[in-house]
Parts: structure tokens; sequence; C-alpha cells
């Protein structure tokens, strides 16, 4: 036998080792939760985790400021489930939507994320945008005021076509009221003060997300795991 034809047969052998070294560290990681798979059926957390997306999620890492994470949703009101969900508030922070913007302690701080709001767009700039394949049917869209129709669509997108506005909702929001007792809605809400121990969270798809705003805040032990991949 050859010098190369030993060499290759230790490299196939040492890969091989290595794939099934990896196939029961993956199955560990599974087993004991490390490591987690989930669906999202949702719209909720679009952009960054388009419906039908799979996702996977670290679960023994501690979340940080903007993570996006997966928790046991607990709240009798609604199904209980796992939901995933951009922290948006750590404990100890003073959160509030001031006209649908978010801001941390005093500090607006959706200027660094990719969002959907409800934008107001009159009939030439939807035709537009559908030439242009800037909105799908499975987009959300409801009549408006007059001939106008409101889109639910990424800000960066809007920012394109100036004779469009961002919807505010202006009525305060029953289902938030009877979490938080005060007659906030999703896009005017707070200030309020983050627990120890819990966490504020919100969809990216900010007007399509059943999150903090309804559900209230979420405790450290509901959160099951970190995301760190969408595909």
């Amino acid at each position: 036998m050859s010098t190369r034809t030993k060499w290759s047969i230790y490299a196939l052998a040492g890969l091989g080792l290595m794939v099934v070294m990896g196939m029961a560290g993956l199955a560990y990681a599974r087993l004991t939760g490390a490591l987690q798979f989930y669906v999202v059926p949702t719209a909720g957390c679009e952009p960054a985790i388009p419906t039908g997306s799979y996702i996977m999620a670290q679960g023994e890492r501690r979340p940080g400021l903007f993570d996006l994470v997966c928790y046991m949703q607990t709240n009798p009101m609604y199904e209980r489930a796992i939901f995933v969900q951009r922290v948006c508030g750590m404990p100890g922070d003073t959160v509030q939507i001031i006209e649908g913007r978010l801001h941390i302690n005093g500090t607006d701080r959706d200027k660094h994320l990719r969002l959907k709001h409800w934008y107001r767009v009159p009939p030439s700039v939807r035709r537009t945008m559908h030439q242009q394949g800037l909105y799908a049917v499975n987009d959300y869209l409801r009549t408006a005021a007059g001939d106008s129709t409101d889109l639910n669509m990424e800000d960066r997108i809007m920012e394109q076509f100036p004779n469009t506005h961002r919807v505010v909702a202006a009525e305060p929001d029953e289902q938030i009221e009877e979490v938080f007792a005060n007659g906030w809605n999703q896009d005017r809400f707070g200030p309020c003060v983050v627990p120890m121990d819990h966490y504020f969270l919100l969809g990216d798809n900010r007007n399509q997300s059943l999150d903090s705003r309804y559900l209230g805040m979420v405790h450290a032990q509901q959160i099951v795991g970190v995301v760190f991949h969408v595909f």
C-alpha cells in the first residue's frame, strides 16, 4: 500500500469520526435543551424571521438587549406556546413607545432595527409598488380612508415613497389596558420600568405582534433559548 493511499484512508477515517462525533454532539445538545429547533408560522417577527422560517436557538445563553429569544407564553388569556420576539427592554430599563417608536431610558432605539409598520398608501403609489414587486399577496393590507390602502410594510422600503406615511394608533387598546391598567395602545405605550428578572419583548412587525404590550413582561425563567440562526 502506498503512502498516499494510507494517508487517504486515515483522512477518511478521521472525517468519519468527526461526523459521528458532531452528530452525537448535536443529539446531546438537542436532548439537553442546549440546542433547539423551531418553525415560525406567523409574521410577528418579520422581516428578521419570515413566516415559515426555521430557527435554531441556544438554551444556555443569557439574553442581551435586541437578541431574538424563544420563550414560553403563559398569559392565560392566550394560547400557551413557544413565542419568538426581540428583547427590547432589560431588567431595570424604562421603556416607552412614542408615536410608534421604541425609546429605552429616554433614547430612540428603533433607528438601528429593521421593522415593519402600517403605512397609508395612495392608489398611484400602491400600483407602482405592485409593479415593482415590493409587496406580495400575503402582505397584510386593509382599506383606509378615501381610496387609500394601509399596507403592513418594511420601513426601509417605504422610505422610497414620500407620499406615504406611518399609521399611528390613537385610541386606547382594551387588551393592553387589561394588562397594564393604563390607556395605552401599541404605538403609544408607557413609560414603564421593566421589573428585575424580567424582559420587555417586541416583535419586529410592530403592528402585527402579540408581545409584551399585550402579554406583559416576560420572566427570565420563561425564556428557553436565544436565536442564533434563521433559515
